[in-house]
């Protein structure tokens, strides 16, 4: 199962890109980066729900920055943004304005420089960054809002140290 995006800048529709989704979901088809929905086909249930998948220069952060809002709404939905040369540069997960879910940044190149799991603004679980040669830079686990170790490489990917102490 996956996320099925097409109509994006840099993705030809006859070659689909598809993206590891949670099983609980199946295929989402893009249509364009406008505030258009996205149809959610969920073969279990046979329901239909949306998705918005917005160009991230359409959210305002206004006051502390904290929540995305668009149109002066909380903003649910992803947030993408593109380099000039079409690669995806970032997605992001919104749920009432706050980022919940997946976010990831790519270098221009198309190599991954960082993915994290946020619940409501608060990292969880494994954050990871790369080099922009593909080598693992970083490697932090975060539980309740605080971080529970580090892991750290150089970038010809030899082990710089490790952090356990919950700073």
């Amino acid at each position: 199962m996956g996320l099925l995006l097409s109509g994006c800048p840099g993705i030809q529709e006859e070659s689909l890109m598809e993206i590891k989704t949670p099983p609980e979901s199946t295929h989402f088809k893009a249509k364009n980066l406008s505030s258009d929905p996205i149809e959610l086909d969920r073969r279990e249930s046979r329901s239909v729900s949306t998705v918005s998948v917005v160009d991230s220069a359409t959210l305002e952060f206004p006051g502390t920055g904290d929540l995305a809002y668009q149109e002066g709404q909380l903003f649910t939905g992803l947030s993408v943004s593109y380099y000039p040369n079409g690669q995806q540069a970032t997605e992001v997960s919104f749920v009432n304005g706050m980022r919940d879910g997946v976010e990831s940044r790519w270098f221009e190149d198309g190599i991954k420089k960082f993915e994290g799991r946020f619940q409501k603004n608060h990292l969880v679980g494994v954050f990871e960054e790369w080099y922009q040669n593909g080598q693992p830079k970083s490697r932090t686990v975060w539980q309740d809002g605080m971080r529970q170790s580090l892991t750290e490489w150089d970038e010809n990917g030899n082990f710089l140290r490790n952090d356990h102490s919950g700073r």
